[in-house]
């Protein structure tokens, strides 16, 4: 297999992963289910640890309609899953508290694919 193959097999592949997470992002909405994805960067200090606690503390409380099924993320990301009735009402007010808390570097995106 020449250079060009693989690149083209690999980038063939890339796409299906990328349709397959789209398809699923629908499949969710759908569902009713709702995402939103913080990024933080890297948790450096204790301010840094203190704010995404407050926002998980209050993605974790819910709300009447609306409640966290799940959150997902890794170092320098955290992904909620909120369903219910209220669920778009409660993803905006995340977004906002998230802003609220907002360093000035963190990217907020309502999507379960932050980057």
């Amino acid at each position: 297999m020449s250079d060009d193959e693989r690149i083209t097999a690999a980038e063939a592949f890339l796409a299906e992963i990328q349709h397959a997470a789209l398809v699923a992002e629908a499949e969710d909405l759908a569902a009713g289910m709702r995402h939103l994805s913080v990024v933080t960067g890297d948790l450096e200090s204790e301010d840094d640890v203190r704010r995404l606690e407050q926002l998980t503390t209050a993605a974790w409380r819910g709300r009447d309609g609306a409640r966290l099924t799940r959150s997902g993320g890794g170092n320098d990301y955290v992904t909620f899953y909120v369903d219910g009735p209220t669920a778009d009402r409660f993803v905006e007010d995340l977004a906002r508290l998230a802003e609220t808390l907002n360093p000035g570097w963190w990217r907020i995106i309502d999507s379960p694919h932050p980057f």
